[in-house]
């Protein structure tokens, strides 16, 4: 790499940017020959000067998959004109070169056409339509964690550099509180260098499984620890989030013990390290909360959260990762990366991240704010010029040593909260950390550390410091989960222990911060805050009258329910509603570790406490619950908006089994298994096909059969217009929905439609014989492709296709995790008369040996459903729910020659048997349509109406 001290340009006032509200401007650099090419949505070929530049002139060198970038160079003399080339390709979002901080910084940093704003809080949002108007400038999304936030997308420029000149631009107004470019930068980890113990001098692997490993991790007892184990272990419902590159949740360590994860390069729930050299995000892990099979975090009880990002991260990114933890439920986060070590330049941190850490403080758990512990650096450097580890909103976590001084590579300063055990200079004796690596062959451990492949002992940096104190926090937190963030900060002050020297007189050291932190004393005073306020002078709702009500019952398709709040007379109070599927969910810590989107839902999740006299579940909540049977439902008041401190429960934990409940009505459709089927081939000559429907167990349900020549004619936004009586049938178009379990095509449609050589059928479900109100397709009009055929023809050329030897499934390659169910299509030999669809997370767990390791997550069977020749079968959307969190699905079919309600259902066949799962076919479960997030779509036929019979039907 060229040195762009040296041979870069020098800085310009264009390559100057302001990070955040209050730095100082940040000088970048040109770097003389590279440069980064991020190709956008448009896929027109590009020019013959383009390609030239790109194929033959230019050499690539990088690729960063999850930026969609590509890094390539040429010479100095040509490396800007390529940039101004590229600009003016349609196929090309920005081209630009690859930029340096000014003074000599080595790392790469990337620009993107896209920058940060907030914009203050007086500030409407006409003024700044307007202003983007003016500046060609557009919305990329809003910021959900900064009011009056936004992602901008700027005009690129010839040179590429457009989003840093807007950035400055827009803070030029005066209308922002931040305004910076968002720029890709480097973010490395801080696990320092140790150096080995003598060959021979550990203990041997059969030693250690003999006397067990947890008599190796010192650093347990060191930080106090085990003595804080005979308190509490940690409890599951308290969450502790791992940011780094990556965790291997096949860990036996990690098993049970995992919650929400998301990847911020694939965009994809699975914070799985993707690379062989991501073994760092495993280690941190298991410091804070490994079970303790082997090698024990310092929360083995807790629960955990995972969140993947790779080497280079955008800012934006990086905002967005720390509003996911806050959104997901965290109780405390653990970093143990930031700015390059040693570098010995100010860092300041950005202004989107600095908001989003703040949106953790005031809106994480509840309004009681998010402890978010960094590690402070290895580079024996001033702390105070990392603006990351130095933010006032986070705990600046230092190391130190089993000699009890700080660690040779250890950054100082007035930010250091406190101090942990961690490694130091093995010439000194001083020890390294024990604790998990990648399972197998790969991660830290080559198998010359005298423990386990899936062990490290050669751990260490502020990098196991900082989840070593989050995992302290887990247990705090468990043993009194009402206490704020800075209750938590002033705990961890006011109970770290004195090692080494320097305090001043607040008993503040640059090297110890407050000093190294002692778990037992710390879970002790979380204990001491709780008794003394429960034993304190009675709060204001003490006596009063809570009471939280409902309506009796909901229809699953109306909107959400509405609850009414009354805390009697006195001074205000504020609530926040709880409601679940099982009113056990209430019981914190005998079930809160079985809470789930789709089970548990709190107004506390997304605001803090509120006031006033009702309140509506959120309609995206209500989507998540409504496939249940009842929501039970209970209410906290607290004389606070923002603490817990006094909050007291309409139901109480214990009493979980008298929370009132709702009744929800009406059919779910979209969670029932819906199928329709029908024979392989007919002849032209003979009688219309017959079809067989099954909408599963549950109340009847009703249907609707269509039937067309062209699979295209089910779509009817594009070729709805198409459809001839000659080319398409439905039921609906005579009657309405139907009932019972087959149906025949009427005489008069079958003479038009028998022409065609293939006839293309669905059917729709609801739970009404008039209206279409929560009607589904077994084939969604955007998968009409996948729509289940009848060949038509002479009788002998039928009879081959009634020749199946053995089951059939098919389906779709890949399906988006926030789209609608994977919808499959099958062939049954003629024989058969039932079936059964089974879908799993792994090929394995197919084959019925591996039963025990099924569960809900994993592993799906369908109710059996009768069916003859070729049919479809749609995945119901609660099952989807869950499944979707995988990054693969296997499937396969099974089926009998008895009806599916036969008491000794036996399957006789399966399109892949058990000895062979591991061929079972696969289907790619892939990053949101939508972008981040998930959600949920349906197909309804409710919209996008273009037949005008039909309209007039479903207007009835």
């Amino acid at each position: 790499m060229s040195d762009p001290s040296t041979g870069g340009q020098s800085a310009s006032d264009e390559l100057a940017y302001f990070p955040n509200a209050g730095s100082a401007q940040l000088a970048l650099v040109r770097d003389p020959v590279k440069f980064s090419v991020r190709f956008g949505i448009e896929r027109d070929a590009l020019q013959p000067e383009a390609q030239d530049l790109l194929r033959n002139r230019a050499t690539q060198v990088e690729q960063l998959a999850g930026q969609q970038l590509i890094v390539y160079t040429l010479s100095p003399a040509e490396a800007a004109s390529a940039v101004q080339v590229l600009n003016r390709e349609r196929s090309v979002e920005v081209a630009a070169p690859v930029l340096h901080r000014a003074g000599g910084g080595q790392d790469d940093i990337y620009v993107t056409s896209n920058f940060v704003v907030q914009f203050r809080p007086e500030v409407t949002r006409a003024q700044i339509d307007q202003l983007n108007s003016q500046h060609g400038v557009r919305v990329v999304e809003e910021l959900g964690y900064a009011e009056n936030g936004f992602l901008l997308a700027a005009p690129a420029g010839a040179d590429g550099l457009g989003a840093i000149r807007m950035a400055n631009t827009y803070r030029a107004t005066g209308l922002t509180l931040f305004s910076h470019p968002d720029l890709i930068s480097k973010k490395h980890r801080r696990r320092a260098a140790t150096v080995a113990a003598p060959a021979g001098a550990g203990p041997s692997v059969q030693a250690l499984r003999d006397a067990g490993y947890v008599s190796l991790q010192w650093h347990l007892q060191a930080a106090n620890v085990v003595d804080a184990w005979s308190l509490t272990m940690g409890d599951p419902a308290i969450h502790v989030a791992i940011l780094d590159d990556g965790t291997d949740t096949s860990h036996p360590e990690f098993a049970g013990k995992l919650g929400p994860q998301f990847d911020f390069s694939a965009h994809i729930p699975d914070a799985t390290p993707k690379s062989d050299l991501e073994n760092h995000g495993t280690a941190c892990t298991g410091v804070a909360a490994a079970k303790g099979i082997r090698a024990s975090g310092a929360a083995p009880e807790c629960s955990l959260m995972l969140a993947r990002f790779p080497e280079y991260l955008g800012s934006a990114d990086e905002a967005r990762m720390f509003q996911w933890a806050a959104d997901n439920g965290a109780d405390v986060i653990s970093c143990s990366w930031g700015p390059p070590d040693g570098a010995g330049a100010a860092e300041p941190l950005p202004g989107a991240t600095d908001a989003a850490i703040a949106y953790c403080l005031q809106k994480g758990r509840g309004g009681r704010g998010i402890p978010i512990c960094w590690a402070a650096g290895n580079g024996n450097e001033s702390v105070d010029k990392d603006g990351y580890s130095s933010n006032p909103n986070v705990i600046a976590v230092a190391a130190s040593t089993n000699r009890e001084r700080r660690a040779y590579y250890s950054d100082f300063g007035n930010a250091i909260w406190v101090c942990a055990p961690s490694s130091g200079a093995g010439s000194l004796g001083e020890k390294s950390i024990l604790t998990t690596d990648r399972t197998g062959a790969k991660g830290y451990n080559d198998g010359s550390e005298g423990v386990d492949a899936d062990y490290t002992n050669s751990f260490g940096g502020t990098s196991s410091a900082a989840p070593l104190v989050a995992g302290i926090i887990g247990l705090v937190l468990s043993a009194n989960p009402g206490l704020t963030a800075q209750q938590v900060r002033g705990i961890l002050k006011d109970t770290a222990r004195k090692i080494g020297d320097g305090y001043d007189a607040t008993g503040h050291s640059p090297d110890y911060g407050y000093g190294q932190v002692d778990a037992h004393a710390a879970v002790l005073a979380a204990q001491s805050q709780s008794q003394s306020s429960s034993s304190s002078a009675s709060p204001p709702q003490s006596g009063r009258d809570l009471s939280v009500s409902g309506p009796a019952a909901v229809s699953r398709s109306g909107p959400p329910p509405v609850f009414t709040l009354d805390a009697g007379p006195g001074p205000q109070l504020f609530f926040a509603v709880e409601v679940a599927t099982a009113a056990m969910l209430f019981d914190r810590a005998g079930h809160g570790a079985e809470r789930t989107a789709d089970t548990f839902y709190a107004s506390w999740q997304d605001t803090g406490f509120l006031s006033g006299g009702q309140y509506s579940l959120p309609d995206q909540a209500w989507q998540r619950l409504r496939a249940a049977d009842a929501l039970y439902f209970r209410a906290w008041f607290s004389s606070s908006s923002q603490q817990w401190t006094d909050a007291r429960a309409t139901t109480s934990d214990p009493d979980f089994a008298s929370a009132p409940a709702i009744s929800i009505t009406g059919q779910a459709s979209a969670d029932r298994e819906l199928s329709v089927s029908g024979p392989a081939g007919v002849s032209r000559s003979g009688p219309p096909p017959v079809f067989t429907l099954d909408a599963g167990p549950g109340p009847q349900l009703f249907f609707a059969v269509e039937v067309a020549t062209a699979a295209m004619l089910f779509d009817r936004a594009g070729h709805g217009a198409e459809r001839t009586a000659d080319t398409f049938y439905a039921s609906w178009q005579d009657t309405g929905f139907l009932s019972g379990g087959q149906y025949s095509l009427p005489d008069q449609a079958w003479q038009r439609l028998s022409a065609a050589d293939v006839l293309y059928y669905r059917a729709w479900f609801s739970s009404s014989s008039q209206q279409w109100t929560d009607a589904l397709a077994t084939t969604p009009d955007s998968d009409y492709a996948g729509a289940p055929s009848v060949a038509v023809g002479a009788a002998e050329q039928v009879a081959a296709l009634h020749s199946v030897e053995h089951p059939q499934i098919s389906g779709p390659a890949e399906v988006a995790s926030d789209g609608p169910a994977p919808v499959f299509g099958f062939s049954l030999p003629a024989a058969m008369r039932s079936y059964r669809v089974e879908i799993a997370a792994d090929a394995g767990l197919l084959d019925a040996a591996a039963a025990a390791s099924r569960n809900a997550l994993n592993f799906f069977a369908s109710t059996t459903a009768n069916a003859r020749g070729t049919g479809q079968y749609r995945l119901p959307g609660a099952v989807w729910e869950q499944l979707r969190q995988n990054p693969d699905l296997y499937y396969r079919i099974a089926a009998a020659s008895t009806p599916a309600d036969a008491p000794d259902w036996v399957a006789l066949d399966y399109s892949t048997p058990d000895a062979v799962a591991e061929r079972a076919p696969r289907l790619a479960v892939t990053a949101p349509l939508g972008g981040h997030g998930t959600g949920r779509v349906l197909a309804t036929g409710a919209t996008n109406v273009t037949d005008p019979d039909e309209l007039h039907w479903r207007q009835l």
